[in-house]
């Protein structure tokens, strides 16, 4: 979201607005900033500026090359994968009829995303 869009949000609710991403297919929540929390000298960083957040509990994710198939590490581009409770089981009465988004037992969104080394999820392209 940008700096733009995020202050008028505010100017107009008095709240930040809370970036996510899903896709229907994940029913259809998969990560989502939140708010950070701080409990004496403890804190948790729940949300950060231009990403979508951590995945929700439960729900695991990779970047993979797309030509390759092959797990990247954190800070590179490529395909978001996801797996967890939340994920289809695949299309209903389109056997045969479209292409697998399985690989592995984890859904391959398509999308192009990177997890950074805190584990937030950028989503830079949405098929």
């Amino acid at each position: 979201m940008s700096d733009e869009s995020r202050e008028a949000f505010f100017a107009k609710f008095g709240i930040e607005p809370a970036e996510g991403y899903g896709r229907p297919e994940c029913a259809p929540i998969v990560s989502l900033n939140v708010p950070d929390v701080a409990h004496g000298k403890e804190r948790q960083t729940g949300s950060r500026r231009g990403t979508t957040g951590h995945p929700l509990p439960g729900i695991s994710l990779r970047i993979i090359d797309a030509r390759t198939g092959a797990t990247l590490p954190p800070g590179t581009d490529g395909v978001l994968c996801v797996r967890g409770p939340n994920v289809m089981m695949g299309y209903a009465g389109r056997a045969g009829s479209a292409p697998d988004p399985f690989r592995d037992g984890w859904y391959v969104t398509g999308d192009g995303a990177r997890l950074d080394d805190d584990g937030f999820l950028t989503v830079y392209y949405s098929r």
